[in-house]
């Protein structure tokens, strides 16, 4: 099993060649001397909220509470002023960071159980050396995966405070139903020079239109991550908002620009989307801002956030905001020298969206779309219904039925849609090629 889990995960690489940022820091040995060394913050608390260098902590009775209610307001109803802030925050900044959303058990086992995944050499080293090593769907394959991305308090976080979902699964501002899955990454950063320029993330890390309600990304450090030592998520905030964004967009090549058909191979947009640096590739322009646009990237730059991660805080940012990927700096590398280890900087990203969003049509190396063509332009809920849950639901809570058709996806549809794709990616990449001749 856990060589097909492998081969799988390679294929989505080969077909995507993705490049893409998060970040993380060191063993939890390492972590407790990043901790030494960073030095103890004083907390400030605002309206009964505390804050440590812009991050928010809950409570452990916020977290419980999380967990056992089942709509935004009867959560809001007990902490209003955390709601109202948190949400005034995300709207205005487009990132949030929260502290204490994993309880102390959790999150030993998910830095246990992270760094024997690593240590059996599970998932791959990308092509283009961006980190260290990928795991790719863990939330399929890993128990604690699975458990932090759909029934943690991180889900019902961005179900009840971030996105305000009702207790039938409705949101009080759109017709948004359940939350799922989109995709979810286990990543392990490194020494890596290569790191992944600003962007929005493109139609491999999150192939929904853009006419959906925008979802919400959840990075979860599992190593303690200062920023002086590089090697975290840097945000641009109120980037979402800005008036360059769909120059942005077009320099990276975003889905922001995609018409309803999507991307079609074979086309003059086609072409001009999937252009970057070496050619047409199906990896498109993503990371390469700094080569395409050297005069924006630097306006990111100079807006540019980080954040002093402790082990199990959690930065939450809306799709349309610009983030990259920081190498570690000098004095991380020095840091890491001076303890004779080399950098494992792990974390864990969830990207969660609406059960209403829609899947990219045209250009979808999706295993659903693969398998069953239909599926594109469905909605997740949709896709999920009809053929299984290919995006995992996360609120209201996945019923055991589903959980037992998880694993049969992993058993026999994903393998079966690996083999599937390689013709497909053949006859696309023939198609591009080809156009104008």
């Amino acid at each position: 099993m856990i060589t097909r889990v492998q081969k799988l995960c390679k294929a989505v690489v080969i077909l995507a060649h993705i490049c893409h940022s998060f970040a993380s820091s060191a063993s939890s040995s390492v972590s407790a001397a990043m901790n030494e060394a960073n030095g103890i913050m004083g907390i400030e608390t605002t309206n009964g909220i505390s804050t440590r260098n812009e991050i928010i902590t809950i409570t452990e009775e916020q977290r419980l509470m999380l967990l056992q209610c089942s709509s935004s307001e009867e959560f809001a109803s007990r902490f209003h002023d955390l709601c109202s802030s948190v949400r005034s925050i995300f709207d205005r900044e487009g990132v949030v960071v929260i502290r204490g959303l994993l309880d102390d058990s959790l999150l030993e086992k998910l830095d246990r159980d992270s760094m024997n995944l690593l240590a059996k050499k599970q998932g791959f080293k990308p092509k283009k050396k961006l980190f260290e090593n990928i795991n790719f769907g863990p939330v399929f394959s890993h128990k604690i995966f699975r458990e932090v991305a759909l029934s943690s308090a991180i889900p019902r976080f961005v179900a009840h405070i971030l996105l305000n979902k009702d207790s039938d699964g409705e949101a009080s501002s759109s017709s948004a139903t359940s939350l799922r899955v989109l995709r979810d990454a286990y990543l392990v950063k490194s020494d890596e020079i290569d790191s992944c320029g600003w962007h929005v993330d493109d139609y491999n890390f999150w192939p929904t239109n853009a006419r959906s309600r925008p979802g919400v990304n959840a990075w979860i450090a599992i190593d303690d991550i200062p920023a002086k030592y590089g090697g975290g998520l840097g945000v641009s905030p109120k980037s979402h908002r800005a008036s360059w964004k769909f120059e942005a967009y077009e320099s990276i090549g975003s889905t922001q620009l995609h018409s309803d058909e999507g991307l079609v191979a074979g086309t003059a947009f086609f072409n001009r989307m999937m252009k970057g640096k070496n050619g047409i590739t199906l990896g498109s322009r993503t990371c390469d801002m700094q080569e395409v646009n050297p005069e924006l990237s630097q306006k990111l730059d100079d807006t540019r956030k980080m954040f002093d991660f402790q082990k199990g805080d959690v930065l939450f940012h809306t799709r349309w905001l610009f983030h990259r990927s920081i190498p570690l700096t000098k004095e991380g590398r020095n840091y890491f020298e001076k303890l004779g280890k080399k950098p494992t900087i792990r974390r864990y990203s969830i990207r969660y969206e609406h059960g209403s969003a829609r899947l990219l049509r045209g250009l979808n190396m999706e295993s659903c779309v693969i398998l069953n063509p239909e599926n594109a332009g469905r909605t997740l809920d949709e896709v999920c219904a009809n053929d299984g849950p290919f995006y995992p639901k996360c609120w209201p809570q996945i019923t055991p039925e589903e959980l037992t058709r998880m694993d049969h996806l992993l058993a026999e549809k994903l393998p079966e849609a690996m083999t599937k794709s390689k013709p497909v990616v053949h006859l696309i990449m023939e198609k591009a090629n080809s156009y104008g001749k």
